[in-house]
């Protein structure tokens, strides 16, 4: 799965440090332990989070798999 992820993600607009917040998102990472695993600010983990979502025209935590896995699908 998380390499079909990290395919996804080559395609995606967004930097480095938003594309590794993107795949612990999708593999259902609360925001502590993606601070934890990043080595960020629980403040720096929601900003990415907020333009992780504008970019891809998303709401939800929820919404972010399944639009990966049909963009690696494409």
């Amino acid at each position: 799965m998380t390499l079909k992820i990290l395919r996804a993600l080559k395609d995606v607009p967004l930097s480095s440090t938003p594309k590794e917040v993107a795949l612990l998102l999708a593999q259902n990472c609360s925001n502590e332990m993606i601070c934890q695993r990043l080595h960020i600010k629980l403040t720096t983990t929601k900003d990415h989070i907020r333009k992780i979502f504008s970019k891809l025209s998303i709401h939800s935590r929820e919404e972010l798999l399944p639009l990966l896995l049909a963009l690696e699908k494409s």
